[in-house]
């Protein structure tokens, strides 16, 4: 399991975890593009740790990102299992900007 820890200035901390793959910098750089977006939506983020690892037990899937968000409150966490770890990585951003929308509104509603 490789480990490397950023901290970007434009997004929150990011710890990214590959378990059982080779290090892709390039993967790495489209996760903080995404992850960059969400953080401007929501400015409250503190941390996430990603994880990337590959399970073969369907032929059409097996790349797979789990994104941990530190904030405020409990954590909040996705995981998507697809094709390719692009999609992955867009299919978890996706369920965690739904989980931290309603996350405002339950805030915003006291």
């Amino acid at each position: 399991m490789s480990s490397h820890f950023y901290e970007n200035p434009k997004v929150m901390k990011t710890d990214f975890q590959f378990i059982e793959i080779p290090i892709d910098e390039a993967l790495k750089t489209y996760t903080l593009e995404q992850l960059k977006i969400l953080s401007s939506k929501f400015n409250w983020l503190m941390q996430a740790t990603i994880y990337f690892k590959f399970e073969q037990r369907k032929p059409d899937r097996g790349s797979i990102c789990e994104i941990k968000i530190a904030s405020f409150g409990p954590s909040i966490s996705a995981k998507s299992n697809q094709r390719d770890y692009e999609t992955a990585v867009e299919l978890t951003i996706h369920d965690l900007e739904s989980q931290l929308t309603k996350r405002m509104s339950v805030l915003h509603s006291r």
